[in-house]
């Protein structure tokens, strides 16, 4: 049995510890967040190469401590991820900040608004504030989305490290293929230089959505996203868009960034360098 160091935690000697039911609850709530329907347990058990058993067993647990949602046809990661996410330091103070700025910005635009970070290969939304108006559009806390289907992926994509884009890129390459992967890395490169990034929503066409990153004093944290409709008054897109790039400008601020309207521009894409090239240099020192 592994002997217990000062701090209490388990030492492991030789071959590494693994708290096995530990692992296979891991492994479960990692498939259902990844997957776009629920998951009965048969398939759990196809995906993760384990026992059916095994996984009744960790469901009943999951779902004993509030993880899982139960559902016709399977099981759905619940809420309460996110409500553990959203309480961790980090990013309680990003949420906590964002929200008097966003607050702000509905009153000018009569649109509603939402924050959105990357978690693995995805978009998570954290954050929202809707309108109060007749007809608005916004997404709920909890949606997910991949990060190369919309303008915040593109926005944060386009300002993030070397590092971090290279892992990006070929997770995103191997989703898309050739043509949409192109068109994403443009879309990025794009967003980088103009500091926005305006393209019609993939869940609903008719919407145009209108992101602008949000930094704290390490570099790009998030994106802020608008998604804009003709509406009855005389506000213009251009105007969101400006309304916007300021909002995220004093958020970015109150994070800790310094006071420079955008991260430098150290070099412009090589033509002949090809997209999986990365141009944007910043330390995360």
């Amino acid at each position: 049995m592994p002997k217990s160091n000062e701090n209490g935690f388990a030492a492991a000697r030789g071959s590494s510890f693994r708290a096995g039911s530990l692992e296979k609850g891991l492994e479960i709530l990692e498939a259902l967040a990844q997957s776009d329907s629920p998951l009965s347990a048969a398939k759990l058990a196809e995906r993760l190469s384990r026992p059916v058993k095994d996984i009744l067993k960790t469901t009943d647990v999951l779902l004993e401590r509030g993880y899982l949602r139960p559902q016709e046809d399977g099981f759905q990661v619940s809420s309460k991820m996110l409500n553990l996410a959203q309480s961790a330091f980090p990013l309680r103070t990003l949420i906590d900040t964002a929200q008097s700025h966003m607050c702000r910005l509905v009153g000018q635009i009569a649109h509603g608004c939402h924050l959105s970070v990357v978690s693995d290969y995805e978009l998570v939304t954290i954050s929202t504030f809707d309108a109060q108006e007749d007809f608005s559009f916004n997404l709920k806390p909890g949606f997910r989305c991949p990060l190369a289907s919309s303008a915040a992926g593109a926005v944060i994509f386009g300002l993030e490290t070397l590092d971090t884009r290279a892992r990006l890129s070929s997770h995103i390459k191997r989703e898309l293929g050739g043509k949409a992967w192109h068109d994403f890395y443009d879309a990025a490169e794009a967003a980088r230089v103009a500091g926005h990034c305006i393209q019609p929503s993939d869940i609903m066409p008719a919407i145009s959505d209108i992101a602008a990153p949000v930094f704290d004093d390490k570099g790009v944290i998030g994106a802020l996203t608008v998604p804009f409709f003709k509406p009855r008054n005389s506000i213009t897109i251009d105007d969101v868009r400006r309304l916007l790039e300021d909002t995220c400008h004093h958020l970015s601020l109150e994070l800790g960034r310094p006071g420079d309207p955008l991260p430098q521009r150290l070099q412009q894409p090589s033509p002949n360098a090809g997209r999986p090239t990365l141009t944007l240099v910043r330390s995360n020192a």
